[in-house]
């Protein structure tokens, strides 16, 4: 059972007795006979194609059958579920959170599951890749998810990202010779993890993380470290890249000299910090025109014809860097309080109530960003959306949304959009058979919708009832899990509240 840290542990668990009712009444029609869902538009995410007045079949945690609501045949006992009007698809992935780092000084890190994963189920998010936190913690939530245990997302992770910190305890730090990322992989491996996710590594260790990793059947995922390039980080088989890394350095005509020039920013060794003060060379100040000079399209359009025949996985979080490029994007917006969890005392650089001028180098490297996205889309480069909440006050499930919402104004269609949390992950892990579509034999992970999300991506918001292992939840359920992810939310933002008070 998850608990709630603080004054809000009373609150907690009346939420829970309500969430638990619900769930023990999914249980039982399931022993009864299953569930139907009847008279809904199944809607097809791979084609699009729409199946009208649809009833579909549940039994336990899976789809055993649909078809046509007239002519199909509901088992005795089951649980029958009329949704006319209503079109389902196939539950919600984000690809890239971070739910298991600290959120507060008063509760371990395992209490965090108290905030996300009552939220991820409230918007309809039944799948997380999380690419962050201890694997002991991760390994347990993951766990104790699929035992019935917990309620919350199915989850897959990479633990800690290698070059940032230990990927286990014991592990080596930082990681400086063969034996050293030998050892890391293996620990990862023994931790559950289904990768490694890189942030920085030398290029001369770059062939034995490759087939260690190969041999512990973990994929590479994460980072472009400066000591390495995209175009070799795809030839080598990392299968995933978050944040558009390295994408706009790649497309230059000047990779090489801009990437030495980035870590020089990055790590400031003095050399560079005397360089800059005597003009010997550009300051950071000057990055984003410096990205933009030697940019190319048609370099870019190779890079991206070079990633899709290397099936290379983009997680772009638009969301992040909107933020961080202070774009005006209606979508990126502050959630409402107290999901921020930590107030800003002042706009971030990134909120859309200062957004740059479009003529500033910063707006118009997002721009490159963004079109970066639409193109990749185009050249066949598979896309799936990720949130990197809680980071940059990104709520979790609600952040998923307006994701979805930004990769269709990068040039994805409402489909295309939707795939990249349906399709495209089960894809990625290698689970089409049972991930990703609404059909007899996969599982029961279903998002049951007001509106048709392929004309209007908006509608994915539009949520009636979430079904997650083959439980249904409905408006109330989903209502009272809403609320106690919220309450925990706001302790935590009071606790940061009182905390800055305290220092001035």
């Amino acid at each position: 059972m998850l608990t709630l840290p603080g004054r809000s542990c009373r609150s907690g668990v009346a939420l829970l007795l309500v969430l638990s009712a619900s769930v023990a009444g999914a249980q039982e029609g399931a022993r009864r006979g299953g569930l139907a869902l009847v008279g809904a538009t199944v809607i097809d995410v791979v084609s699009g194609a729409r199946t009208p007045n649809t009833t579909v079949l549940l039994q336990g945690d899976r789809i055993v059958g649909m078809g046509p609501a007239g002519t199909t045949r509901v088992p005795s006992g089951a649980r029958v579920v009329r949704l006319p009007g209503k079109f389902i698809i196939p539950g919600l992935w984000d690809m890239h959170v971070e739910q298991a780092l600290p959120l507060w000084d008063r509760a371990p890190v395992d209490s965090n599951a108290g905030f996300f994963h009552p939220l991820f189920l409230a918007y309809g998010v039944t799948g997380v890749r999380d690419v962050a936190g201890p694997v002991a913690v991760l390994g347990r939530w993951k766990d104790e998810i699929a035992r019935g245990m917990r309620v919350g997302p199915r989850l897959v992770y990479s633990g800690p990202k290698l070059g940032a910190a230990p990927v286990a305890p014991g592990a080596p730090f930082p990681v400086t010779t063969r034996n050293e990322v030998s050892r890391s992989v293996a620990l990862l491996k023994e931790g559950g993890a289904s990768a490694v996710y890189v942030l920085q590594l030398r290029r001369d260790l770059y062939p034995t993380l490759f087939a260690d990793a190969r041999s512990a059947s973990l994929a590479v995922e994460g980072s472009i470290p400066y000591t390495t390039s995209l175009w070799d980080a795809a030839t080598n088989g990392q299968r995933v890249v978050d944040h558009l890394d390295a994408v706009l350095a790649s497309s230059s005509t000047a990779e090489a000299a801009l990437r030495r020039w980035q870590q020089a920013v990055d790590e400031r060794p003095w050399w560079a910090r005397v360089a800059w003060k005597l003009r010997l060379m550009r300051p950071p100040s000057e990055g984003p025109q410096m990205t933009l000079e030697d940019w190319s399209a048609a370099r870019a359009n190779s890079l991206f014809v070079h990633l899709a025949a290397h099936r290379t996985f983009q997680v772009p979080t638009l969301r992040l860097l909107g933020t961080v490029y202070r774009s005006a994007d209606s979508a990126v917006r502050l959630p409402p309080r107290p999901l921020q969890l930590r107030a800003p005392r002042r706009p971030v650089a990134g909120w859309p109530s200062a957004p740059l001028d479009p003529a500033d180098p910063r707006a118009r490297v997002h721009d490159k960003m963004r079109w970066s996205v639409g193109a990749m889309q185009r050249a066949g480069v598979p896309i799936m959306a990720g949130s990197d909440t809680p980071n940059l006050y990104a709520a979790p499930g609600l952040s998923l949304h307006d994701e979805l919402a930004l990769l269709v104004r990068a040039g994805l269609s409402p489909l295309q959009a939707l795939q990249s949390a349906t399709w495209r992950p089960a894809q990625y892990l290698a689970a089409t058979d049972t991930l990703g579509s609404v059909s007899a034999g996969t599982v029961a992970d279903l998002v049951v919708l007001d509106a048709d999300p392929t004309l209007d991506i908006a509608a994915t918001r539009a949520i009636s009832y979430v079904v997650s292992r083959g439980r249904l939840y409905d408006r109330a359920a989903l209502d009272s899990m809403r609320a106690r992810g919220t309450s925990m939310a706001r302790d935590i933002e009071q606790f940061w509240l009182m905390k800055e008070s305290g220092r001035k």
